[in-house]
């Protein structure tokens, strides 16, 4: 890849990470001023059951810590204070992307508590689509990182071989993605007030079962790979 290219990689991650601030902005303020009065249910049980109040203030100052870590930590790396790659590198432009993408998570489903209609789980289901469509996200960006100090699978084998890392983190990116775009299609069609057990289930398969499966990986190639560091 080109300077000019990655430059153009780091720009266009830049613009997004600010466009995504004046969004979190936005909608804390709007989740302040507009967000309903009263108790708003946050937590839910495996039965789909809410276990856990909070209020709009609660939830605007989530979204504003969100933002702020967000912008944060993107300064961190975009000052190459994690990585020790130049700034213009397309690991930090992915590392910067995946807490971009992690700052939009959090918005998106801190925003939908506060307007969401209905009880239980049914009136949820716009956090746990936009959940699934974060997978996706992450899941596309994770298995092109190279070996950095912040994001992937880091793990004494993908830290001393960098066939493994690339092997473990595409193998994640793999899980991530797919794994949220059966969550994603699914959604729809799912009476989450009587099978969120199950969409439970999924996550967790997704989410640990697939870091399980990524460190594995990333010890069997470690073991053959001829460069790695004993």
């Amino acid at each position: 890849m080109s300077y000019d290219k990655r430059r153009q990689d780091v720009d266009l991650t830049d613009a997004i990470a600010l466009a995504l601030l004046v969004v979190q902005g936005a909608v804390a303020v709007c989740i302040f001023r507009l967000g309903p009065i009263g108790p708003i249910a946050v937590h839910f049980d495996l039965h789909g059951q809410p276990n856990g109040w909070g209020d709009r203030n609660t939830l605007a100052i989530g979204v504003a810590m969100a933002a702020a870590l967000t912008l944060m930590v993107n300064l961190m790396l975009r000052l190459n204070l994690f990585t020790g790659l130049p700034s213009d590198s397309r690991t930090n432009a992915v590392a910067r992307a995946l807490i971009v993408a992690g700052g939009a998570l959090a918005t998106g489903i801190l925003g939908s508590l506060a307007f969401a209609r209905g009880s239980g789980l049914g009136g949820q289901r716009l956090p746990l689509t936009i959940a699934w469509l974060m997978f996706v996200i992450i899941g596309a960006f994770v298995g092109k990182s190279a070996p950095n100090a912040f994001v992937g699978v880091r793990v004494y084998w993908t830290l001393r071989s960098r066939l493994a890392w690339d092997k473990a983190n595409r193998l994640l990116g793999r899980i991530f993605f797919f794994g949220g775009l059966v969550g994603l299609l699914a959604m729809p069609f799912v009476d989450l007030d009587h099978d969120f057990v199950f969409v439970m289930a999924w996550l967790l398969i997704v989410t640990i079962g697939g870091a399980g499966v990524s460190i594995i990986e990333s010890w069997r190639v470690w073991r053959t790979d001829p460069e790695r560091i004993p």
